[in-house]
């Protein structure tokens, strides 16, 4: 099992990605920026409309990231088990 403190800062530095993505997508979306800088804490660089799709596919795989992690955290997890014959 993994530590719970451990995912607690995968999900925590997850959060902070999916707010930046968040914050780019409805910049860039609504016209108000050409261009917008992305800082996730790890990179910087600039986007524009042309990275929408690559952005939104981005934050939905941050977001279930951040589901996997929050559920570990947790406690939770995935069980495969097979019957004993």
């Amino acid at each position: 099992m993994l530590d719970p403190a451990f995912c607690r800062a995968r999900v925590d530095a997850l959060q902070k990605i999916i707010v930046a993505y968040e914050e780019a997508l409805l910049g860039i979306a609504s016209g108000a920026l050409e261009s917008y800088s992305l800082d996730t804490g790890q990179t910087v660089q600039k986007v524009t409309k042309i990275n929408i799709h690559t952005l939104q596919m981005a934050l939905n795989t941050a977001i279930n990231q951040c589901a996997i992690w929050s559920n570990r955290a947790n406690g939770g997890g995935a069980f495969y088990g097979r019957p004993q014959c």
